[in-house]
C-alpha cells in the first residue's frame, strides 16, 4: 500500500482530549504527497473491504453475539421495510398531518458538515416546505407524531434496552449531497434509510486507532476536509485500510461504538438511527427479548434516556481518558495532551493550574508521578464521577474566565454565527 509503510510510522500527531491540538512529533522524510488518497475524498487511496451484509434483521443473539460484542459493522438489507414509514413518509403526508409537526426542530445550514455550523430552528412542517431549496438539513429527535411509524430495529426489541438503555432517536434528513465529518460515536448505532442512497467508509479502529487523527477530541471528529484529506496534515491516513458499504432506501447498518465512519448523501435523503448505550450489551438476556419480531413494536413505545447518561456515566469518563491520553504521560503532557494549542493560555493561570494538579493526583493511583491504563483501572466508579465532576466545573470557569477577558479558545468559530455548542443538538453531535 505504501512506498515505505514502516518508516510513514514515524510521523506522529497527538490528540488532546477536550480542546484541539496540532502538534508534530517526528516525521518521516516521505513525500506522503505522492501517496494514492493525497488531496483525494476520504476512502481514497488504501484498500477498500466489504462490510459483511445479510438480507432483513438478525435476531438478538445472532446480533448481539455476532456483531456488537465483536464490534463488525453490518448491513442490514431490505430490514427498514417492515416499517410503516417506508410507504407512508412522504412531504405530503407530513404536511397532512396536524398533531404537533408544528413544533421546532434544529437544521444545520451547511450539507457539508461543519460543528461550528451556524445552526437554526424551525417547526417540522416549514422544513419540509422548504429543504428541497435550500441547504437546510434536519439533525433532531423524530418528532413525537410521528414515531409510531418507525418499527423499533428487530435485534433491539428486548426491554432491557428499549426501556433503560435507549440513548436517543435522530432523524436525519435533507434534498441530498450531504458530507458527514470524519467521526466516532461514543454509543452503538443502528440507521435504517427510507428515502435516498448513502455511501459509508469505515475504519476499524483496533486496526488504525492512531492512524485516523480525531484532533477534536471534544466533538470525537477529524478536522480533516473529507473531499481532499491532505496527507501532509494527517500522515496516518496513507496507511489507512478502508470497509465501505452502499445503503439504499429500506436498508438498515449497524455502526459500532468507536468505528471511525463518513458519511455521504445522495437523493431525497431521510433516515433514522437508534443510539444506545454500548455497556447494554454485557448483560443483555437473550430470553427477554422478543423472539419473533413484531414490527407493531414502535419507536413511539421506547424510553430514550438522553445524552446526560452518557455524559455522566463514570465509565465513560473512564474510557475517555484511556481512549486519548498515553501510558506514562507525566503532569505537563497531562495539561498539553488536555489542552493542546491553548496550554500557555491556561498554564498561566495559577488556580488552573491546581485544579489540574489535583486531577492528576486523583488519576495517579499508584502516586509514581506518571498516568497509567494501570493507574485508571485502579480508580472506583466514584472516583471517576468525581474526575468527571471536576472537569465539567473546570472548562465551565474557563469558558466563562475567557470570555470575560476576551480569550479566544476555539479560533476556528465564525463569531457572526457563534459555535455549534450553542445548540443541545449540536452538542449531541460533538459527544457522538
Amino acid at each position: 500500500m505504501l512506498a515505505a509503510d514502516m518508516d510513514l510510522t514515524k510521523c506522529i500527531r497527538v490528540g488532546s482530549l477536550f480542546l484541539t491540538l496540532t502538534l508534530w512529533v517526528s516525521c518521516s522524510d516521505i513525500d506522503l504527497t505522492k501517496e494514492p488518497g493525497h488531496l483525494k475524498p476520504f476512502g481514497t487511496g488504501g484498500v477498500n473491504k466489504p462490510v459483511e451484509e445479510m438480507d432483513g434483521f438478525p435476531d438478538p443473539e445472532n446480533f448481539f453475539e455476532n456483531y456488537v460484542k465483536p464490534t463488525k459493522p453490518l448491513k442490514m438489507k431490505g430490514a427498514a421495510r417492515i416499517s410503516k414509514a417506508m410507504g407512508k413518509w412522504r412531504d405530503e403526508y407530513f404536511l397532512s398531518l396536524d398533531d404537533d409537526l408544528d413544533s421546532e426542530v434544529k437544521l444545520e445550514t451547511k450539507k457539508k458538515e461543519n460543528r461550528l455550523q451556524a445552526v437554526d430552528t424551525m417547526t417540522f412542517k416549514n422544513f419540509v416546505r422548504i429543504y428541497n431549496q435550500t441547504e437546510h438539513y434536519m439533525v433532531d429527535s423524530v418528532p413525537p407524531a410521528i414515531r409510531g411509524d418507525i418499527t423499533i430495529p428487530c435485534p433491539l426489541q428486548c426491554k432491557q434496552l428499549t426501556e433503560h438503555n435507549f440513548v436517543d432517536n435522530i432523524m436525519w434528513f435533507s434534498s441530498g449531497g450531504t458530507k458527514s465529518v470524519v467521526h466516532t460515536d461514543s454509543v452503538d448505532n443502528i440507521n435504517c434509510l427510507y428515502r435516498g442512497e448513502k455511501t459509508l467508509y469505515f475504519v476499524d479502529p483496533s486496526e488504525h486507532r492512531h492512524d485516523v487523527l480525531i484532533d477534536h477530541p471534544d466533538g470525537t471528529y477529524s478536522g480533516m476536509d473529507v473531499d481532499a484529506v491532505d496527507y501532509t496534515k494527517y500522515p496516518g491516513m496513507a496507511k489507512v485500510e478502508f470497509y465501505h458499504v452502499n445503503v439504499s432506501a429500506g436498508d438498515c447498518i449497524y455502526i459500532p461504538y468507536l468505528w471511525v465512519h463518513q458519511v455521504r448523501s445522495y437523493g431525497s435523503n431521510l433516515a433514522v438511527n437508534v443510539w444506545w448505550h454500548r455497556h447494554a450489551k454485557d448483560d443483555l438476556d437473550y430470553s427477554a427479548c422478543n423472539r419473533q419480531c413484531n414490527t407493531e413494536y414502535t419507536m413511539a413505545q421506547a424510553k430514550f434516556m438522553g445524552l446526560k447518561t452518557i455524559q455522566h456515566d463514570p465509565i465513560e469518563v473512564r474510557d475517555d481518558f484511556m481512549t486519548y491520553i498515553s501510558n506514562d504521560t507525566n503532569f505537563e503532557g497531562f495539561k498539553q495532551i488536555l489542552f493542546g494549542d491553548d496550554y500557555d493560555k491556561i498554564v498561566v493561570d495559577t488556580t488552573y493550574v491546581r485544579a489540574f494538579t489535583e486531577m492528576f493526583e486523583m488519576l495517579d493511583a499508584d502516586k509514581n508521578g506518571l498516568l497509567s491504563f494501570t493507574d485508571f483501572k485502579t480508580l472506583d466508579n466514584e472516583a471517576w464521577r468525581t474526575v468527571g465532576e471536576l472537569l465539567q466545573l473546570l472548562m465551565e470557569d474557563m469558558e466563562e474566565d475567557f470570555e470575560a477577558r476576551n480569550i479566544d479558545i476555539d479560533p476556528d468559530i465564525d463569531p457572526d454565527h457563534g459555535a455549534a455548542g450553542d445548540s443541545d443538538e449540536m452538542d449531541l453531535h460533538d459527544e457522538l
